[in-house]
């Protein structure tokens, strides 16, 4: 039997196929029926959407993707926490959903800065080899889950900390500043966050936050014991809210703008960028310039993360911007540098 040849006919009659589905009408084995698609695909002739058991392969025509994404409005992955990098995850999830599709810019903007920031606590912090990740679109809401089976972020904070309990670690990450890895994050990633959405809970060991900001509030509960940590978020697919009013109300404006491009004056925030949390953070709104011009007068270092998610990551996903750096030492140029050559 031609393989290639029904899965052409089923794609022609249903719209997508499954591998299982495949497999036991041409009477092959799964692994060899998921092989032929996988060819077909590298081919360029269908494309995987979905994930997991839900996963279907349909025909890689723009019209039919869109389509077939609309009706996938969620992703569920249990990832391994070696290499993993949030930005290849978040793009998974444009790839294989429609989660993501067609929403707000200044919603998909908050999302995005979440997830990233959630997900890569967990790859930073937890210890967990495994890390369980969902993404959900109903008719009004965005929402999603992190969830590591590692230390626990409460229990991270006291022993990093030499704290007493799990409220006195409570305290300290409500200051907005807290890291258990100061040479790589800067502690914003949840405090952010927890702005940006609606809802925001943070479970780990036997307390659970909730920061509530439908009604300007934030809870603190017991609950029973946990492993790890479990993130989850959400806000409204139509929120009013902008991550740039969000920077703003906390950290002032140090933007100066004009009509094509934006300088960024990283002075005035500090003489050290450590963190992917703070690089997310003023590049949001960046998009809109044709030139971004960095000056890094008075500052005297910049991290590894911070580098990779500037010049690398964010500089990748916008190759018609013009990045322009001022007033950079050696030590921020090659960090700069490191980060470029890496792309």
């Amino acid at each position: 039997m031609d393989i290639r040849k029904l899965i052409r006919s089923h794609l022609g009659n249903k719209g997508g196929v499954r591998t299982g589905e495949i497999a036991k009408a041409a009477n092959v084995s799964r692994v060899y029926a998921h092989r032929i698609l996988r060819e077909l695909q590298s081919e360029g002739e269908v494309l995987r959407i979905g994930n997991a058991n839900r996963a279907r392969y349909v025909r890689a025509n723009k019209r039919n993707i869109q389509q077939e994404l609309a009706k996938e409005l969620r992703f569920c992955a249990t990832l391994r926490n070696k290499g993993l990098d949030e930005d290849l995850v978040l793009k998974r999830i444009h790839r294989e959903t429609g989660v993501l599709q067609n929403l707000p810019a200044h919603t998909l903007r908050i999302v995005e800065y979440g997830f990233t920031e959630m997900l890569n606590n967990a790859i930073e912090h937890s210890q967990s080899d495994a890390i369980d990740v969902t993404m959900t679109r109903s008719l009004r809401n965005v929402s999603f889950a992190v969830r590591d089976r590692g230390i626990g972020v409460f229990n991270n904070i006291m022993r990093s900390r030499h704290l007493a309990d799990e409220l006195e670690a409570i305290q300290d990450l409500l200051k907005g500043k807290t890291t258990t890895a100061p040479d790589r994050h800067s502690g914003e990633g949840i405090f952010f966050t927890s702005k940006a959405g609606d809802r925001l809970e943070l479970s780990g060991s036997g307390k659970r936050i909730v920061f509530e900001n439908t009604v300007g509030d934030l809870f603190v509960r017991s609950v029973k014991a946990r492993v790890g940590t479990l993130v989850e978020f959400t806000i409204a697919v139509k929120t009013q809210r902008t991550l740039e009013d969000v920077f703003l109300k906390y950290t002032g404006d140090a933007l100066a703008f004009d009509k094509t491009g934006v300088t960024v004056s990283l002075y005035k925030a500090g003489k050290e960028f450590l963190s992917r949390s703070e690089a997310r953070r003023l590049l949001t709104g960046l998009e809109k310039f044709r030139e971004v011009t960095f000056d890094f007068g008075g500052v005297e270092s910049i991290g590894q993360g911070f580098a990779d998610e500037v010049f690398r990551i964010w500089k990748n996903g916008h190759p018609t911007t013009r990045f322009v750096t001022t007033n950079a030492n050696a030590d921020v140029q090659f960090m700069i540098d490191r980060a470029i050559h890496s792309s």
